[in-house]
């Protein structure tokens, strides 16, 4: 995922619900506060396509931090995610999602 980026890492894989939950406890070390404000969220029909901003105050650092983000999620036929990709780029997340930059 993306996320990782914002922290100085490389980006990682999760998955599974193992994977969930070593994402939140990843964002939960690196972050004291994290807000993310998606303003546009798109039905792309089996797809969706959430793009905004990431708010965050490093928990060791302190720094704050402000990034453009965005995730791409696809759903099963039961309306439920199977695959979350996330981007720093909105750019970059419309062109994955088949969409005009």
């Amino acid at each position: 995922m993306a996320m990782q980026e914002v922290i100085g890492g490389e980006e990682a894989v999760y998955r599974g619900h193992a994977g969930v939950r070593d994402y939140i406890r990843d964002m939960d070390e690196a972050f004291a506060d994290a807000e993310l404000d998606y303003t546009d969220v798109r039905d792309l029909g089996d797809r969706i396509l959430a793009t905004g901003v990431m708010r965050a105050r490093g928990r060791s650092s302190g720094a704050v931090i402000e990034s453009p983000v965005a995730a791409l999620v696809d759903a099963n036929d039961d309306n439920k995610a199977i695959r979350v990709l996330t981007y720093l780029n909105h750019e970059e997340a419309l062109g994955a999602a088949g969409l005009e930059k």
